[in-house]
């Protein structure tokens, strides 16, 4: 049986637990962590690693960890079945108000933790996790009850240790990844089905979230970015207002998420006929994504696959800008995106079964207004030992409604 991934046991089996857990404890016995505590707010994706379920993970490096679960039902915590076998709840009654950091509190008052070196993820970002979160994501009152609970611990930062282990996937969270990218291409059909004059953005930006849902997405996303060809577009998450107008260029990122996991795939949509301009955009901008493909491999470091994929448009009219972030449960490192040197990982080696987003995109130049030549393609990729494949399986087309029924179908 499946549940979802917030509410109970998912589709991970204890082999990926076993995987992951030898992971963790490899990371935290090279930076000299006792115990290590994954918190679920105000970001899930650690505390789903670790656990398969949020709630709060104190894991020893030796011995079994403790899960404390928090929200409704949470006083039922022990009849459920889970990765970890000594589960309580935060609170006797499963109230929803849920006091974390008092009842981990409690908990490790209870275990005698003396001098021993806690790591406690969240407390700040790291170059491969909580990646948009550079000042960490636990919050301020939790953090003080648990330090008066340990006085005599060293208590450092546990966020490095869930940057390591969680950078290189296994096999089923690569399923799981190619799950979403597939289902993210199937998605986009209802605007290469209805994309013409006249049609409701709302209607059209409703549909495509109906079938992530439809395909049992547990978070649907959409980013909907319109506009004409060399405007400014506003990114719209929510529906967007109006239809769509002559000339109208939509820039979508797609990328629902299976059992916590979200891929995504960059795409351009116009409703009449491309300009010539963005067509050669778009020829360089392929160009770009698949010579990043070539020369993505283990041991080379990003600085030589930024600098190679750029040179794509050496001596043309257009400049490349590099953008690439890594694919998993959420803030996945690294993050090199255009507005950035990418000083801090450019001397960082390609590791093999590592997922990321590529997506470089060719403009008129490097500081380009908001999306406003952006025809990027972009797929959700994975490095190989021998060699770095698309999840994806859409061709590699500069869609438009210009010629009803001629647009691709997806898959």
């Amino acid at each position: 049986m499946h549940w979802s991934h917030a509410g109970g046991a998912a589709r991970f089996t204890s082999h990926e637990r076993d995987r992951r857990w030898q992971r963790i404890r490899s990371a935290m016995e090279r930076q000299g962590i006792d115990w290590l505590l994954v918190f679920p707010q105000w970001q899930e994706a650690d505390a789903l690693y670790i656990a398969n379920i949020t709630g709060v993970t104190l894991f020893p490096l030796q011995g079994e960890p403790i899960l404390v679960l928090g929200g409704e039902d949470s006083n039922l915590a022990v009849t459920r079945e889970g990765w970890i076998a000594d589960r309580r709840s935060a609170t006797a009654s499963g109230s929803t108000r849920v006091p974390y950091g008092e009842a981990v509190a409690s908990v490790l008052r209870s275990l005698s933790i003396g001098s021993a070196t806690v790591g406690i993820a969240g407390l700040a970002g790291h170059n491969y996790a909580s990646v948009r979160q550079p000042e960490g994501y636990l919050n301020h009152t939790t953090t003080l009850r648990v330090l008066e609970a340990l006085p005599r611990a060293r208590v450092v930062d546990g966020t490095p240790v869930l940057a390591e282990a969680r950078y290189v996937k296994g096999p089923e969270e690569i399923d799981a990844l190619r799950e979403s990218v597939l289902l993210a291409e199937r998605s986009l059909q209802p605007l290469v089905d209805h994309g013409r004059v006249g049609a409701s953005q709302a209607e059209i930006f409703g549909q495509i979230l109906v079938e992530q849902i439809k395909g049992h997405s547990d978070t649907p996303m959409l980013a909907w970015c319109p506009g004409r060809w060399g405007e400014r577009k506003h990114r719209y998450t929510t529906a967007p207002p109006g239809e769509l107008q002559p000339e109208t260029q939509v820039v979508l990122e797609i990328g629902p998420s299976i059992s916590g996991y979200g891929a995504q795939i960059a795409q351009t949509y116009f409703v009449d006929q491309p300009p010539r301009a963005a067509v050669d955009a778009f020829e360089l901008s392929k160009a770009a994504f698949n010579r990043a493909l070539e020369v993505m491999r283990p041991g080379g470091t990003w600085g030589e696959v930024e600098d190679q994929v750029k040179a794509v448009a050496r001596g043309g009219d257009l400049c490349i800008d590099f953008l690439v972030h890594g694919r998993g449960l959420g803030n996945d490192g690294p993050l090199l995106i255009p507005t950035e040197t990418h000083a801090r990982t450019r001397q960082d080696r390609l590791e093999a079964y590592t997922v990321f987003i590529v997506k470089p995109g060719a403009f008129p130049t490097e500081n380009d207004p908001a999306r406003s030549h952006d025809v990027r393609f972009g797929d959700t990729v994975l490095v190989g030992p021998e060699r770095t494949e698309r999840l994806g399986t859409r061709p590699q087309v500069l869609l438009s409604g210009s010629a009803p029924g001629a647009a691709p179908r997806t898959r």
